[in-house]
């Protein structure tokens, strides 16, 4: 039963952190500790696991948990997290 519980827990955070497609966030506010450039470094360690370069990718995800680990991300036009929640959902 615990593995199903840590399974839908799972599921769940990758929907949450999952890349959406269209998000327009013209028009809506910037919150205080939200940094757009901590966003597009994910966006490209996205990229590099999507082009099967996995070394790489966890190398780029383990460096913003670092670097930027506290910075917000938006995951959805009104949803932000913090970049780590996104870096260890993607390396899990």
């Amino acid at each position: 039963m615990p593995r199903l519980s840590f399974l839908l827990v799972l599921v769940f955070c990758l929907f949450i952190v999952s890349p959406t497609v269209g998000d327009d966030r013209t028009g809506l506010a910037v919150l205080p500790g939200e940094v757009p450039g901590t966003a597009r470094r994910i966006a490209a360690a996205d990229k590099l696991a999507a082009q099967k370069q996995w070394a790489d990718a966890v190398e780029e995800y383990q460096r913003i948990l670092s670097d930027a680990g506290d910075d917000l991300v938006a995951v959805a036009a009104r949803h932000v997290i913090q970049a780590r929640w996104t870096c260890h959902v993607r390396i899990a």
